[in-house]
């Protein structure tokens, strides 16, 4: 799938306030679709929060449907039962819990599931890099000894450019820097380092 030209030229310039801002709202739109799909996990979701808050999940004055489609959204991708259970911890820890926008609305930036959706997907990811890394081991040890390997490990160029760098930027720390400077140095060696570990390297 391409992505728009506009958007491609945001992430060039790193301009990624307004790239969050393009991706909500389009998430936001095709939440419409995750209420077709999940309108009975909706209603499971805002039956149990009246049941633990004796409160209706939102004010007389509001977009009902609206703000289906925004449970809707968090259900498609994180479960009925994991939403509840947080409603249920959630209404034991904070007693003022007045409607269901507790936990899909913020005025400053990401709202809480939202925040837990973003801590699921960073788990997802890692858990896929750690499958592929064992994957590679896999392969390397299947593989006949070739000039690529180095001991049992399959060390790709990028390995050898990314501890050429390392090397470079431990003698830079060495030389007279600004505290700035020093401290994207540092930052830098800490990426790679981790990115090498991460890789079994």
């Amino acid at each position: 799938m391409s992505l728009p030209a506009f958007v491609s030229t945001l992430l060039k310039e790193k301009r990624f306030p307004e790239l969050i801002y393009f991706f909500r709202k389009k998430w936001d739109e095709h939440a419409w679709l995750a209420l077709k799909k999940n309108g009975n996990a909706v209603e499971r979701i805002k039956q149990e929060f009246t049941r633990l808050t004796q409160k209706p999940p939102y004010s007389s004055s509001v977009n009902e449907k609206y703000w289906d489609q925004q449970i809707a959204k968090y259900a498609d991708r994180l479960g009925v039962k994991f939403l509840i259970y947080d409603i249920r911890q959630s209404v034991k820890k904070y007693q003022n819990i007045r409607s269901i926008a507790y936990f899909i609305y913020s005025k400053y930036g990401a709202c809480r599931w939202e925040n837990l959706l973003m801590d699921k997907i960073e788990l997802d990811l890692k858990q896929e890099k750690k499958r592929h890394t064992k994957e590679m081991d896999e392969l390397a040890q299947s593989l006949p000894l070739s000039p690529f390997f180095k001991g049992d490990k399959l060390e790709p160029d990028w390995v050898g450019q990314a501890k050429k760098r390392l090397e470079e930027l431990k003698h830079r720390r060495f030389t007279n820097m600004s505290p700035h400077e020093k401290y994207e140095v540092n930052r830098e060696i800490r990426r790679i380092i981790t990115n090498l570990n991460n890789h079994g390297f």
